[in-house]
């Protein structure tokens, strides 16, 4: 039998801010099209603790979706 490590839970009252996922557009461009195989834009959409993206097919204007980058604390 394998032994886990225990799981890290964060504490909310010793951080003054919230750790959030910090990808830079081109971070993110370059992962979505090694993970989807389609080139893209993006728009940084604001957010309290994730990291949200509205993404675009490259050169396009129509939206393709809402790309949402989850704050591990939360998951």
């Amino acid at each position: 039998m394998t032994e886990t490590a225990p799981t890290q839970v964060f504490d909310y009252f010793s951080q003054v801010d919230l750790p959030t996922p910090t990808l830079s557009d081109d971070e993110v461009r370059r992962l979505f099209a090694e993970t989807f195989g389609v080139e893209i834009d993006v728009d940084a959409l604001g957010s309290q603790q994730d990291q949200n993206f509205r993404v675009f097919r490259r050169g396009q204007v129509e939206p393709l979706g809402v790309l949402k980058l989850s704050n591990p604390v939360f998951s």
